[in-house]
């Protein structure tokens, strides 16, 4: 099988050293009849970029801006992460979509800025950040 090696930098809260998640996948020649352990390993990281995203603010930072593109350095200044891991951060955002890079920098999608910003009536970034991650009952 196809095997890949992914590392996802974990964004902690200020003050806490980050982590690193290194999975390692092979995907199944069974084809859709056996679990599809990329789309899952995938998932869990794309969740996990947008959870990061949520906890600094960084979807209400680019809101702030009103339609305008943000640039790394202004996020970077606004969030207080340093360049590399914002990098990252941003980088995996606009893998999953969830942003959108001009050469001015960062935008909003349409669905990002509806669901993921907190002055939109229709956020709910809450329910995201704070729900259930891991269920307790399988470990």
């Amino acid at each position: 099988g196809r095997a890949a090696r992914i590392c996802f930098h974990v964004l902690p809260k200020h003050g806490s050293p980050p982590r690193a998640i290194e999975v390692v996948v092979t995907a199944s020649p069974e084809g859709d009849s056996d679990i599809n352990v990329d789309r899952v390993a995938y998932g869990f990281m794309a969740s996990q970029a947008l959870f990061s995203g949520l906890e600094v603010g960084l979807f209400d930072h680019i809101a702030g801006k009103q339609g305008g593109a943000m640039s790394i350095e202004e996020l970077q200044h606004l969030t207080n992460i340093n360049a590399p891991r914002l990098q990252t951060l941003v980088t995996a955002l606009t893998a999953i979509k969830a942003l959108r890079r001009s050469k001015e920098g960062y935008m909003l999608s349409p669905n990002c800025g509806r669901y993921l910003v907190r002055s939109s009536k229709y956020f709910y970034g809450d329910y995201l950040r704070k729900g259930p991650r891991l269920c307790p009952a399988l470990l």
